[in-house]
């Protein structure tokens, strides 16, 4: 997670300022789009038994099961715009 976190730094905006990466399905996940941010869930082990049954869960605009397939996706919405 410590090399993830240096790769983010490389991008020409902090990804902070436009997505949020999580592992749960929460109001966390909510908040950022009600604010217009993109999404990311990073399906971990610990946390794979999780799917949308409750309303307080929230439908990510990503799912993926790696912190490389999470950079990609970062890529990939900051090469949109």
């Amino acid at each position: 997670e410590k090399y993830f976190k240096q790769i983010l730094n490389k991008l020409k905006e902090p990804a902070k300022n436009f997505v949020v990466i999580d592992n749960r399905l929460d109001r966390g996940i909510e908040t950022a789009k009600r604010v217009g941010m993109k999404t990311i869930y990073i399906k971990r082990k610990e946390h794979s038994h999780l799917y949308l049954k409750d309303k307080k869960e929230v439908e990510p605009d990503f799912s993926v099961k790696t912190l490389g397939q999470a950079y990609e996706k970062i890529k990939e919405i900051e090469a949109r715009g």
